[in-house]
């Protein structure tokens, strides 16, 4: 068969089939969809396309061009089946969720209202007491046209564990205690291992959220991020949150306490120095860590420790509790922490007791590759001294690993008192 002949052949056929041609391309050869130039069919190539018996086409329309493939039985999908699914889901979107949209954003915004009143009210209690409007702002309405939760509805449900929160570490243990209207207590903890001081805190039975930070070695970075009161508030907006997305709703911060170990001290020391912070705080312990310095002249600033002895005073009466651990060692360039606490001690006229008994190194897992085995040695009670709820404890040591058992032992000899306190 001639080229010409072959040619109308096959246009005859097609057009039985569809009803349309596509035009040959200029080469000889029909064009694909994608505009390529398609060789002719060799001599001896089926060249008509074969339609599918009659029984199987039946309540089947097809496009121009879209004949069934003689490789399937099934027909080809049409060229319009793309865009009908495109469409369709537009119209899905228009019509499921699209009324869902108003929903979301005044969800949204009320969040972003309360997480704004709450930094609002926090940070305009630093210099005194929240405002009754900031007050209101922070206590959740119950939705229009709903009633309050009844009296058996069950605790909410919260993910215990831990996650990053702005550069520190958060956790919330399986033990966590709720308060009928969110409130959650929280144990703020700075500088030492996260591991050691999570366990910790978990073994205590706290029943409270734990926040660790670590900002390096020495106070001096310490007391320069806590200087300013707004890092602090931000930390307590970031821990409020944070507890609200680990599934309990309208989440706010019940009481809150400080602990520290070594250099950690200077950031308590610059919390508290804000008289409006300070009063924000139930509880304080510090793990051999609070000292002074001296002044151009060669004095003691004395003057440095002023808020944890104003803290101490209120412990004193009851009113808060402040827990402070110390060894022996006496370093160079400042006091060391035993005659710090001597002078608070001296000025509340409380005298020390001569106290006896070993310690217990706890099983935690942290503990591991630490310290050399031999120097993982319990701690050795020295003296304790106590007035209403200002207890200084003193342990007998003076070396680094000595130094370091107070961070490791601090479920035995500091949160304990913190667990009394806060025990339901």
């Amino acid at each position: 068969m001639r080229v010409g002949e072959r040619k109308k052949a096959k246009r005859a056929s097609a057009k039985a089939q569809t009803g349309r041609v596509d035009p040959p391309s200029r080469a000889g050869g029909p064009r694909s969809k994608a505009g390529r130039r398609q060789p002719p069919p060799k001599d001896g190539a089926a060249e008509d396309v074969i339609a599918p018996p009659p029984d199987s086409l039946s309540g089947l329309a097809f496009e121009e061009g879209a004949a069934p493939s003689s490789r399937s039985a099934r027909p080809a999908r049409p060229r319009g089946t793309k865009r009908a699914l495109f469409v369709g889901a537009a119209l899905l979107s228009a019509f499921v969720l699209v009324p869902f949209e108003p929903h979301v954003r005044e969800r949204m915004a009320s969040l972003g209202k309360q997480a704004r009143a709450r930094f609002d009210s926090l940070r305009s209690s630093v210099a005194g007491a929240p405002p009754a409007a900031a007050a209101a702002a922070l206590t959740p309405s119950a939705p229009a046209g709903s009633d309050a939760a009844p009296a058996d509805a069950p605790p909410p449900t919260f993910r215990p564990g831990r996650g990053p929160l702005g550069g520190g570490v958060f956790s919330l243990p399986p033990d966590l205690r709720v308060g009928p209207d969110g409130q959650v207590d929280v144990l703020i903890h700075f500088h030492g291992n996260t591991d050691m001081v999570l366990e910790s805190a978990e073994h205590a039975k706290l029943g409270a959220a734990t926040v660790v930070v670590n900002l390096g070695v020495g106070s001096g970075p310490y007391e320069e991020r806590f200087d300013n009161p707004v890092a602090f508030l931000d930390l307590l907006t970031r821990t409020e949150g944070a507890i609200e997305k680990r599934g309990i709703p309208n989440a706010r911060l019940g009481r809150i306490a400080l602990s520290s170990w070594s250099a950690g001290y200077g950031a308590i020391l610059r919390i508290l120095k804000n008289d409006g912070l300070a009063s924000k705080i139930d509880s304080v312990v510090l793990l051999d860590g609070m000292h002074v310095g001296y002044r151009e002249d060669g004095a003691l600033n004395w003057m440095s420790i002023d808020p944890f002895q104003a803290f101490a005073e209120r412990a004193v009466r009851g009113e808060t509790l402040f827990v402070v651990t110390h060894s022996n060692i006496e370093p160079v360039d400042y006091l060391g922490v035993k005659e710090t606490s001597d002078h608070l001690l001296e000025h509340f006229g409380i005298v020390r007791a001569e106290v006896k008994g070993v310690t217990v190194l706890p099983p935690f897992e942290s503990f591991k590759g630490v310290l050399p085995k031999a120097e993982m040695i319990p701690l050795t009670r020295a003296t304790e001294a106590q007035k209403g709820n200002f207890i200084v404890r003193g342990f007998r040591g003076n070396e680094p690993h000595t130094h370091m058992a107070h961070l490791m032992e601090m479920s035995q000899i500091g949160l304990p008192d913190l667990a009394r306190r806060w025990k339901p």
